[in-house]
């Protein structure tokens, strides 16, 4: 639930509001601190319990196992989100043959770096067989977000017996929506999200640096956090590359500040090697502001579709291309921003989403 962990964390926090607001009695169970919440679960419509970190990198935490057990039997319906750690595992032990469930990967069955950690892909694809497969079997249903993260699970992953379905999924609205986009806005970039080398920061950084080259006006605002000595390299990079005044580092931000940050550039840019859904590309496309996404983003067709933004390659040149055509061509700007939010609407509201989990009640 730490709202510093990203999409995940967040779907489970809106979607549960939601679903509590509906009139459903909604408990989350998370390994998060139980002393030091992350969250204050007085501010929740919904049951938070987080009862405790687990331990090392596979999150063992017997507690967790043994709530389960005295506890899911008053479920009408179990969602399992993310895989390769204890809280999947615990539940396959704990459930018993009625219990109905849904089981959510987040985008964790698309190993995106699987030619550079060949032995850990190995790793993963024996636990699959053996610990997450036999779970996956007998759930009512995997929810995926978008039909090229299904693709991607079942190209790498046995899926016989998988009841794979994708679903609607995207986030709630951070505001009201901008009324236009501005001329001026056509040289402010940014990027909002945690970082993170699997993001494509670094190429982000090599292109703005030629863009501002050509255009002396632009500017990057970066919005998140990750670990200190990639964001550390990342700063240093831009020195190399004589941009750091042109790129301003914001850290997380939230409510207000998000919706001015998102409203205040004219492009919202994700060049990543593989984002299963993005998160913060709904939340851009909510406010109007369009989006320059590599085609690694699982939600890139939907953007296309609705001529909500600019879909790219992810070699310098291509990159270099998207943003210079967005600075020099501003009769796109209102276009793009009328349909950036029919595309949020349609696709990517975390209402549609919720629908779908009741359709299995």
């Amino acid at each position: 639930m730490d709202p510093s962990k990203g999409g995940p964390a967040y779907s489970v926090r809106e979607s549960s509001s939601i679903l509590a607001a509906r009139g459903h009695d909604v408990t989350v169970l998370t390994l998060d601190d139980a002393a030091h919440p992350p969250i204050d679960p007085r501010s929740l419509n919904f049951l938070y319990i987080p009862i405790g970190k687990g331990i090392g990198g596979f999150s063992f935490n017997i507690k967790y196992f043994f709530w389960l057990v005295s506890n899911r039997s008053r479920f009408d319906l179990t969602i399992i989100h993310g895989i390769w750690q204890w809280p999947s595992l615990a539940y396959r032990l704990a459930r018993k043959s009625a219990d109905k469930f849904i089981v959510m990967p987040h985008g964790s069955l698309d190993v995106w770096d699987r030619d550079v950690k060949k032995a850990k892909f190995i790793a993963k694809k024996l636990y699959w067989r053996f610990v997450e497969l036999p779970l996956y079997r007998t759930a009512q249903n995997a929810f995926f977000t978008a039909e090229d993260e299904l693709i991607a699970a079942q190209s790498q992953f046995t899926f016989s017996g998988v009841s794979g379905r994708v679903v609607p999924y995207g986030a709630v609205s951070v505001g009201a929506p901008r009324k236009n986009i501005l001329l001026s806005d056509r040289y402010t970039f940014g990027y909002m999200g945690r970082i993170h080398e699997k993001k494509g920061i670094e190429l982000l950084l090599d292109v703005f640096a030629k863009v501002v080259n050509e255009f002396p006006e632009a500017r990057l605002r970066i919005a998140g956090t990750g670990a200190k000595d990639y964001v550390d390299f990342l700063k240093n990079k831009c020195q190399i590359l004589n941009i750091s005044k042109k790129v301003e580092w914001l850290g997380n931000v939230h409510g207000v500040t998000k919706h001015h940050m998102l409203t205040s550039i004219g492009l919202f840019v994700l060049p990543s090697f593989q984002e299963n859904f993005g998160l913060a590309v709904a939340e851009s496309l909510s406010v109007g502001t369009p989006v320059l996404l590599s085609e690694h983003v699982n939600v890139h067709k939907r953007v296309s579709a609705y001529s909500a933004g600019i879909v790219s390659g992810r070699t310098f040149d291509e990159f270099y291309a998207a943003m210079h055509c967005w600075i020099t061509n501003p009769d796109l700007y209102q276009e793009f921003r009328d349909n950036s939010v029919k595309c949020f609407d349609n696709t990517m509201s975390l209402h549609k989403h919720v629908d779908c989990i009741e359709g299995v009640l």
